[in-house]
């Protein structure tokens, strides 16, 4: 009986090894059919690098064009148009883009220019502008663009009123030194400077110097992302050092025209303190991208940043 049993289950234990080995082959071939499905799923989102044709342009524009397309065809215009992703900088029909070059920058912002590219920067690689957004498929045939994303960017700001002379006793070190930022130039970075109007009112209630620079403003400046907070760290500036001049240059149109709003400040601004409030989304965080490199060079300068 024993070894009928031991016949018998090895019988068994044969007969699930057949099905263990169908079943395997089933799956596989399924799982080469879904790895299929997937592979073009994955090469139509993101390219197929195998082939050596990754998509260039990030899938937030590809969706910003079809959703202008679609808007354009229902209206007969493009008045009025807002994506539905709030946080893309989106100016009329333009976007702010960010955009790297296989090599020299120079060379991508022509073919940018092309394509209708505005406001355009370049540094290093990078290059920064407002692109109609009706072009955007167009940059798809650029040989010498290697990746464009939208130049996603946020101010760091908060609601309440600022109470920093005091906090940080700058009323008494005036007071005590006589020194109130005479002959020192203060250049400022952050989204815009007067777009929401009231900058003159300002100046006229001494809540801002006399003769600010504005070497650039926020182009268009669009609502929301205009919010004039550059206009209000100048007059937390003013507020600590009342004798400094002041200078403004606008950080939003991506992160290339950052980095060359920096040394302007420094050499056409004459800057001898620059701060910001701005940070872009796809800043480099485990090297020094554009923007640190922008800060290396003005404080090569001696500009304190």
């Amino acid at each position: 009986m024993r070894g009928q049993g031991l016949i018998i289950v090895m019988t068994v234990i044969g007969l699930l090894a057949v099905v263990f080995i169908a079943v395997a082959v089933v799956t596989t071939t399924t799982g080469v059919r879904a790895d299929g499905h997937l592979k073009d799923e994955i090469t139509h989102n993101l390219g197929d690098k195998e082939l050596g044709k990754p998509n260039k342009i990030s899938s937030d524009l590809l969706a910003l064009f079809e959703e202008y397309q679609g808007y354009v065809s229902i209206f007969g215009t493009d008045s009025g148009f807002q994506p539905s992703n709030p946080l893309l900088p989106v100016v009329g029909n333009r976007v702010i883009i960010d955009a790297v070059s296989q090599g020299n920058a120079n060379d991508l912002k022509n073919d940018l220019k092309g394509l209708g590219n505005q406001k355009d920067s370049g540094f290093g690689r990078s290059v920064s502008g407002q692109l109609p957004i009706m072009t955007i498929k167009g940059m798809e045939s650029l040989g010498r663009l290697k990746f464009v994303r939208p130049a996603y960017m946020i101010t760091v700001s908060g609601l309440v009123t600022s109470q920093g002379d005091v906090g940080m006793r700058a009323d008494i070190a005036r007071a005590a030194s006589g020194v109130d930022g005479t002959g020192v130039t203060v250049g400022t970075l952050s989204d815009s400077f007067d777009c929401l109007g009231g900058a003159g009112t300002d100046v006229a209630s001494g809540d801002l110097p006399s003769g600010i620079v504005v070497l650039e403003e926020f182009q268009g400046c669009p609502f929301p992302f205009a919010t004039d907070e550059g206009r209000a760290m100048m007059q937390l500036i003013h507020d600590v050092a009342p004798g400094a001049a002041q200078a403004f240059h606008s950080a939003t149109n991506g992160p290339a025209a950052f980095a060359e709003g920096i040394e302007e400040l420094a050499t056409l601004g004459g800057a001898d303190v620059i701060v910001d409030d701005v940070i872009y989304l796809a800043e480099t965080m485990f090297q020094d991208g554009i923007i640190a490199q922008a800060v290396d060079t003005v404080e090569g300068f001696g500009v304190s940043y």
